[in-house]
């Protein structure tokens, strides 16, 4: 082609690059922490016309859509069983927890549209026959690290399902602790994932590994165009980190009812 027809054809593939990340951003928005709220009598108008926020109307909407978290921003979550599963090198066959404590309490706060901050605490931690705990802890306690959660991308948007990433707020260690005199470190980030899509104050929320061993849900399952970071990884007595699994059953109880919305226009 000559340079004028290249030239031609670069900005029309500039122009069609624009138009579909248009497209795709009307389509769908980014999921997001806030309130459905029911409006004024008469008032009509754009919005919604369900509880939910999920049904968008361009007049007679009976509801309207706040981002954010409301002045109650506080929840916690407590559950029962936790289990860290270590792959070896492979995450595709069944694994057997290499840790496993007897209960999970989480105490957190919802600091923006997207964001949420939360602390863990693990207890009746053990590793075999060995008690865990966290320096400085009672015995079968582990701290994980203040932890930084984001509200990232839908499973498929179509389905309402939203996932979230929890970071450690500061580094990247998760959690470091002592089995026995073997250490522990769980390091990267963990996907969490929640179904909602209507205003809740409660609900059973949990990280799952399934019947392979592997953490639920996966990579796989997302939007993004990576897998990094997504799997937390596992160095047990200071070995080389491997990719790693928790499964966590609980409720989480928030101060004000809330909604993590993946059906925004």
């Amino acid at each position: 082609m000559r340079p004028a027809h290249l030239a031609i054809a670069a900005t029309l593939a500039t122009v069609m690059a624009v138009a579909c990340a248009v497209v795709s951003a009307s389509a769908f928005a980014p999921p997001e922490f806030g309130r459905c709220i029911k409006n004024a009598k008469h008032e009509g108008g754009g919005g919604y016309s369900n509880s939910g926020c999920t049904a968008h109307v361009e007049e007679g909407a009976k509801y309207h859509w706040v981002s954010g978290p409301g002045a109650k921003r506080g929840f916690t979550a407590s559950g029962g069983a936790v289990a860290l599963y270590l792959y070896s090198g492979s995450y595709h066959v069944k694994a057997n927890p290499t840790v496993e404590c007897s209960a999970a309490s989480t105490l957190g706060e919802y600091t923006s549209s997207n964001t949420e901050s939360l602390e863990v605490t693990l207890t009746g931690c053990k590793m075999a026959s060995a008690t865990c705990q966290t320096e400085a802890a009672p015995a079968g306690e582990v701290l994980m690290t203040p932890l930084e959660g984001l509200l990232v991308v839908s499973k498929h948007e179509y389905w309402g399902e939203a996932l979230i990433r929890w970071s450690p707020a500061i580094g990247e260690t998760i959690a470091n602790f002592e089995c026995g005199g073997t250490s522990v470190v769980v390091s990267d980030s963990i996907l969490h994932e929640i179904k909602r899509n209507k205003m809740v104050s409660s609900e059973a929320e949990g990280l799952k590994v399934s019947k392979e061993g592997t953490q639920k849900p996966g990579c796989y399952e997302t939007s993004g165009p990576s897998c990094e970071g997504e799997y937390p990884l596992t160095s047990v007595g200071g070995a080389p980190g491997e990719i790693s699994g928790l499964s966590i059953s609980g409720t989480q109880t928030d101060e004000e009812k809330l909604e993590a919305n993946t059906l925004l226009p």
